[in-house]
C-alpha cells in the first residue's frame, strides 16, 4: 500500500502496496518518488519534481500521463462530489499500463477509495473497478480480476488497525461475492497484501506478504491451489522476476536446501515455487551490498 510521506511528499509507484510495509516498490530496477505541494485552489496537489532513483531508465508513459491527468481528475471530481480528493497512489495493469486503480482519500485520511482509470481515454472507466472507503491495498491479476485488501466486516481487521484477508474479485461482481484467497490473523502486528511479479517475457506470480511484525513478514505465492509460503526470512524480501526467476534478498544469512546465502547479497529463487530451490548470484563486499530496507 502506498503510504502517505506525510507533510508535502507522496509516494509513486508502480507497484502494489502494502500498508504498514515499504512504500517504496522497484519497477524495471528503479523507484521513483513524487514531490506535491497542495494548494488552496488544488487540494489534490501539484506535481512539483521527480527524483528517479537506481538505474538510469527511462520513466514509463503511464506516470507523466497520471500527472498530467491527477489535477484535472482531482478539481473536477471534488467539485461535483463535495469532496477534497487527495491522490494517494496508482497502481497500473502491466505490461499495457493503461488501465489503472487510483487511490483517493477526502482530505488525506489514512482510508480511500479505489477508482479504475483509463490512461487512453482519460477517463474514469464507466462500470469499472470501484472500491469504496476503507483502509485498503488492490492488485491486478489481470484486466478482469483484482486482488483486493481491505475492511471486509467484523473479524477481518488487525488490532493495529490493518486488513488481514484478500480476496479474489472479478469485474462485475458485488463487492460482497469477492471470493478469500488468504487470511492472516488479527494478532498481526501490520496485515497482509498483495503484488504481482511480471517479465519482459510475459511471466506473471501473484505474491501476498502477511506482516507478522512491523520488523519482519511471511511471503508466499498464490497458485492455482491456494496460497504457498515460501521459505524465506522473515527479514527477506523478494525484489522482482527476470526470466521466471524471482530475484530476492535477505537482511540475515539464509541456508536452504543446503545453499547459504548471505545477507545483503542477491539471491534467486528458480520459481516462485516453495520447491524450487534458491541461489545466490551476487554476494556483499565492500564495493557492492543490497542495503536492507
Amino acid at each position: 500500500m502506498n503510504e502517505a510521506v506525510r507533510e508535502n511528499r507522496k509516494p509513486v509507484t508502480a507497484r502494489a502496496r502494502t500498508g504498514g510495509f515499504n512504500a517504496w516498490r522497484e519497477h524495471h530496477g528503479w523507484s521513483m518518488a513524487a514531490s506535491f505541494r497542495r494548494l488552496a485552489s488544488r487540494p489534490l496537489g501539484t506535481a512539483l519534481t521527480v527524483a528517479v532513483m537506481g538505474f538510469a531508465m527511462s520513466l514509463p508513459l503511464a506516470f507523466f500521463l497520471l500527472l498530467a491527468n491527477v489535477q484535472r481528475i482531482g478539481d473536477s471530481l471534488g467539485k461535483a462530489e463535495g469532496k477534497n480528493w487527495v491522490w494517494e497512489g496508482s497502481n497500473c495493469l502491466q505490461p499495457e499500463e493503461r488501465l489503472c486503480l487510483l487511490s483517493l482519500s477526502d482530505g488525506g485520511e489514512d482510508a480511500v477509495t479505489v477508482r479504475e482509470f483509463d490512461l487512453g481515454t482519460g477517463q474514469f472507466v464507466a462500470g469499472g473497478f470501484v472500491l469504496p472507503l476503507s483502509k485498503q491495498d488492490a492488485t491486478w491479476i489481470d484486466a478482469n480480476t483484482l486482488l483486493v485488501a481491505r475492511d471486509w466486516g467484523a473479524g477481518t481487521m488487525t488490532a493495529s488497525g490493518y486488513p488481514f484477508v484478500i480476496k479474489r474479485l472479478a469485474r462485475g461482481q458485488a463487492i460482497d461475492q469477492a471470493v478469500e484467497v488468504f487470511r492472516g490473523a488479527e494478532s498481526d502486528q501490520v496485515g497482509a497484501g498483495s503484488f504481482m511479479l511480471t517479465d519482459a517475457q510475459g511471466h506473471k506470480q501473484a505474491m501476498i506478504l502477511r506482516g507478522t511484525t512491523f520488523f519482519g513478514h511471511e511471503t508466499f505465492a498464490l497458485l492455482p491451489q491456494g496460497p504457498v509460503k515460501l521459505p524465506l526470512p522473515e527479514r527477506g524480501d523478494v525484489l522482482g522476476m527476470v526470466n521466471g526467476r524471482v530475484l530476492l534478498k535477505t537482511s540475515e544469512d539464509w541456508t536452504t536446501g543446503g545453499t547459504t546465502i548471505p545477507a545483503g547479497a542477491l539471491g534467486v529463487m528458480w520459481s516462485a515455487n516453495a520447491a524450487s530451490g534458491a541461489g545466490s548470484l551476487s554476494s556483499p563486499s565492500s564495493s557492492m551490498n543490497l542495503a536492507p530496507k
